[in-house]
């Protein structure tokens, strides 16, 4: 009978701990965006100048012009990583909804629009705290990873003792369709 081995165990465990690498180094980095602000107290024109922590550049193969927040880290367990926030958003897909003013219609285009410099901050709070809520959630599925590991091997010894029992050939075809299902 097949189970679930030590080292299938651990490369669970690993893959857990590199998603927490990850989402740990981007709240991290996340939380060291600051804004800044005119003496006036008003924002920059130059989108670059309103937020330090992170590169300000223009949106790769883009249609309409946009700009990026892009923040670029080394993580331990995952080398370079890099994540973006968009200035620019289709109105259909936004959880803002825009005054009509800033709504751009071009042909052949979705509405869009740009989003302020407090749209981009939200943002990239967001973003901070989504980053956390992934990390609670990952150190939840770490420590209770020799759990999951148990279930899971009962789960496999499960499904191939009653796989056994079935005609060969359909149970190829289950087999299949269980991966399927599963992703």
């Amino acid at each position: 009978m097949k189970s679930f081995t030590d080292y299938e165990k651990s490369e669970v465990k690993k893959e857990l701990e590199k998603k927490l690498d990850y989402h740990k180094s981007f709240f991290e980095a996340f939380g060291k965006i600051t804004r800044n602000y005119k003496k006036d107290g008003k924002p920059f024109e130059n989108l670059a100048k309103n937020f330090n922590g992170c590169t300000v550049q223009n949106e790769s193969y883009a249609l309409a012009p946009g700009k990026e927040l892009v923040i670029c880290i080394q993580t331990q367990k995952n080398g370079y990583q890099s994540e973006t926030i968009k200035n620019k958003e289709t109105v259909r897909y936004s959880n803002i909804t825009p005054d009509a003013s800033r709504i751009i219609k071009e042909p052949m285009l979705e509405p869009y629009f740009y989003l302020t410099v407090d749209e981009l901050e939200t943002r990239i709070n967001e973003q901070k705290a989504y980053h956390a809520r992934r990390v609670d959630e990952l150190e939840k599925a770490i420590k209770e990873n020799d759990r999951d590991n148990a279930t899971a091997e009962q789960l496999l010894a499960s499904i191939y003792k009653t796989l056994e029992s079935v005609n060969p050939d359909a149970a190829s075809i289950y087999k299949e369709k269980l991966l399927r299902k599963i992703y």
